[in-house]
């Protein structure tokens, strides 16, 4: 199996760019980034997870401010394997994070953020912006 993977922090409003991106590779010599197992983290910044005063397994009560922010961090690659039958396949792939926190509902509460597909991350972001509206106004009316 081989493994490339580029992760790239980037300006949320167009998608491009904010500095050189990180490449990661997997050959068959096991996986390997700088150097080193992927068990480490290896990119100069993290991706962002919002949590509650409470705690990380407690949901907030006011949406974060700004959110989701200026910046995602995407996430692209290809694999390929032989299939066992000397078939090669290949596969790519591309995620978008933005940030990820849960929202308190009435009688639980809502995951918002994580990683949706690139082509997907814009639609993510408007429906969880509709999400908020849906809840608090739900809030509102009990």
């Amino acid at each position: 199996m081989i493994l490339d993977i580029t992760v790239i922090r980037e300006r949320l409003s167009d998608f491009q760019p904010l500095e050189l991106p990180v490449k990661f590779h997997e050959g068959p010599e096991g996986v390997k980034a700088a150097g080193n197992f992927v068990l480490d983290w290896h990119m100069p910044w993290k991706m962002k997870v919002i949590s509650s005063p409470k705690g990380p397994s407690f949901p907030l009560s006011e949406w974060p401010k700004d959110w989701p922010g200026n910046e995602a961090i995407e996430i692209k690659g290809d694999f390929s394997y032989n299939n066992g039958f000397d078939d090669r396949v290949s596969k790519t792939f591309c995620f978008r994070w933005i940030p990820m926190f849960s929202y308190a509902t009435l009688n639980g509460s809502q995951g918002i953020g994580g990683m949706p597909s690139c082509d997907d991350t814009v639609t993510t972001i408007q429906w969880s912006l509709a999400k908020r509206k849906e809840i608090d106004a739900q809030r509102k009316g009990h």
